[in-house]
């Protein structure tokens, strides 16, 4: 059984998009899913656990969650014993049968630091290789992966550059890469930034605004958001150029509505105010294919809601996964990664 450990130097990097997509590029080995220690706990019947297992559980035959942040962090710390929650560790691991067993670090690498069981304390317990997934949200990173290096050592020997806008690429790939070959550091890929990994299910956005369906059609991808708060004319110049479009209006703006019906790129009419459309709305949603959802908080609210949601977009769904399986092998050396794990 090898083992590898996909790591991040911050938050929502895409080590469960990246985990998601080599489970399906690498089908031809029994894989599973291990995830050390969760700090997102959601509820699956009368137990906590952490949502990224949650996500790719059925992806898998096999998915470990043995550690589950289920209070406040430092009441945990407090009252955690560091020696048992690694032995907790060690033995979930161990039930594992697979070629490959992709483990899942915390939302950082440093998180678990004073329970001693943060992600480069966990490849040592575990004995594992260490790929790095690093979000290019500015030059920084590459000290900040540097650090990580220090911290990892000679586990660590693989990195790989995520949602990178395009005319950086060859930047990335000659000066940062070259960078990390003087530290014992090849690049794997660089990742491009895609709307459609960033974007929210239908329903994910029903869920994240507490909506109510007056119409629901077929699921799709919503990758972006406008505010019908204005005149037709002024949303006319919104509405046009921008796939897979959501519009955030009130539910007395029938002029809206039914001008932004009139658009193939908008799939979703949010509606504002626990005001619910008229009749001719509800048709033309309905013989169009796009879902109306009412929601009972005000336009700001629900905007900010929304906006925090997108910022927390996990990859769900089969599009998703087969957009990101498209960009890994397009852009990452997968021959390369296979070979890491087992050489």
């Amino acid at each position: 059984m090898r083992g590898i450990l996909i790591s991040s130097v911050e938050e929502k990097a895409g080590k469960t998009s990246l985990i998601l997509a080599l489970n399906e590029i690498f089908s031809g080995y029994k894989t599973a899913y291990f995830k050390p220690f969760g700090t997102s706990p959601v509820r699956e019947g009368e137990f906590l656990v952490d949502e990224d297992l949650k996500i790719v559980e059925e992806n898998f035959s096999k998915s470990l969650n043995p550690i589950v942040l289920d209070m406040p962090y430092a009441e945990f710390v407090y009252s955690s014993d560091s020696v048992e929650l690694k032995k907790a560790i060690i033995e979930a691991y161990e039930e594992l049968d697979a070629d490959i067993v992709f483990v899942e670090g915390s939302s950082e690498y440093k998180v678990g630091k004073s329970l001693g069981i943060s992600d480069d304390m966990v490849a040592e317990i575990l004995d594992l290789k260490v790929l790095v997934i690093a979000k290019y949200s500015n030059d920084f990173v590459i000290d900040r992966v540097l650090t990580a290096k220090d911290v990892f050592k000679e586990r660590l020997r693989k990195v790989l550059i995520n949602q990178l806008t395009g005319y950086k690429t060859s930047y990335v790939s000659a000066v940062v890469g070259k960078v990390f070959t003087e530290n014992d550091l090849s690049v794997v890929g660089v990742l491009p930034r895609d709307p459609l990994l960033a974007g929210m299910s239908i329903e994910e956005v029903r869920e994240a605004v507490e909506g109510e369906f007056v119409v629901k059609a077929e699921e799709g991808i919503i990758e972006h958001f406008i505010i019908g708060a204005m005149s037709k004319r002024s949303a006319e110049k919104f509405l046009a150029g921008k796939d897979n479009l959501a519009v955030i209006t009130g539910g007395d703006r029938k002029d809206i509505q039914l001008l932004a019906l009139n658009y193939s790129n908008v799939k979703c009419l949010i509606l504002t105010g626990n005001l619910y459309p008229e009749k001719d709305v509800i048709e033309k949603a309905s013989r169009k294919g796009v879902s109306v959802i009412v929601v009972p908080e005000d336009t700001l609210t629900t905007t900010e809601q929304l906006e925090e949601a997108m910022r927390k977009a996990k990859i769900k769904g089969k599009e998703k996964i087969e957009r990101m399986v498209e960009l890994v092998k397009m852009h990452v050396n997968v021959d390369e990664i296979e070979k890491y794990i087992f050489d």
